[in-house]
């Protein structure tokens, strides 16, 4: 389904009214189901508070004292036009919150960077907020969330890619130079070939970790990682690619390639861009491989 979001670009709150209630409904509050349920059909709409999406960039701080929300989140996403909001703190728990709360700020942001979306900064100064889960089980579902997001944002990369090759191929048919379509040439071949595989490789790495988590329920936290940190490089390549192929009227609003181009650099940076996820994948191989060395010599 984020595929095809993807490749048609449909604008919404999509991730966060379909994957906040999956995740989170079993273990909440009836009056929080309540809410998960009126977004899942379309009478509310859910925004996710996490100071984490950021990436390694500063997202932002929220902390919990006498059971009561502080600090500020930089970027949310649909943040302004949000029933509820699902906040995450420092701390690892998770709250849902009402918009319109006392001592809670809105400040709509520039949504220029993202044609789909629509972002907001949300300060918090004393803001009451209902627990969504127990405190022992809440960083298991924050960093499933977070799994969830990455790899479904891949999931939407592919779309584009999907689409930026196929508008490539029936272009570099049609348009002609010196008497021949620009396809017949071999230029145009390699650089088509390249997007075909960069865009056939995302789909195949969003499918095998999907795949996975048959048996799982979930991403594992490296395996959206690694998903995440190549589609975000690739996709973005695949883009410039069409439009390269296209010539001077790629450059134009007149192709709706720019619209394509956009979303995937809006998405980049999303819960980590590619440098940020290969760090974190990285230090996850070198944790394990000190475990197994200690293991090792303890055997």
């Amino acid at each position: 389904m984020f595929t095809l979001y993807g490749r048609y670009l449909v604008p919404g709150p999509l991730l966060e009214n379909s994957l906040l209630p999956a995740v989170l409904a079993a273990d909440a509050p009836e009056t929080a189901r309540a809410v998960f349920k009126a977004a899942m059909s379309g009478d509310g709409q859910l925004a996710l508070v996490d100071p984490h999406a950021a990436g390694d960039w500063d997202g932002g701080s929220i902390t919990v004292r006498n059971g009561r929300l502080f600090g500020r989140c930089h970027l949310v996403r649909f943040g302004g036009d949000a029933t509820q909001l699902v906040v995450v703190s420092d701390d690892q728990q998770l709250w849902l919150v009402d918009p319109h709360a006392g001592g809670l700020e809105m400040i709509q942001t520039d949504a220029n960077a993202d044609p789909l979306s629509s972002f907001a900064s949300v300060g918090l100064d004393g803001v009451a907020g209902t627990p969504l889960a127990d405190p022992s089980a809440a960083p298991r579902l924050i960093e499933e969330i977070r799994s969830w997001v990455r790899t479904l944002v891949a999931c939407e990369l592919s779309g584009i890619a999907t689409h930026c090759v196929r508008t490539t191929i029936d272009y570099a048919k049609e348009r002609e130079q010196f008497g021949r379509p620009i396809g017949s040439y071999q230029a145009i071949k390699h650089i088509i070939a390249d997007m075909h595989v960069h865009a056939a490789s995302v789909r195949n790495l969003c499918d095998s970790v999907l795949a996975d988590t048959v048996n799982s329920g979930a991403p594992t936290a490296v395996d959206a990682a690694v998903l995440k940190a190549h589609a975000s490089k690739v996709v973005v390549e695949v883009c410039q690619d069409a439009i390269q192929v296209h010539g001077g009227i790629g450059f134009t609003a007149e192709v709706d390639l720019h619209w394509f181009y956009k979303r995937a650099l809006a998405l980049r940076p999303w819960y980590g861009d590619t440098r940020a996820l290969e760090e974190m994948v990285g230090a996850a191989a070198l944790a394990q491989t000190t475990e197994h060395a200690s293991t090792t010599k303890a055997v």
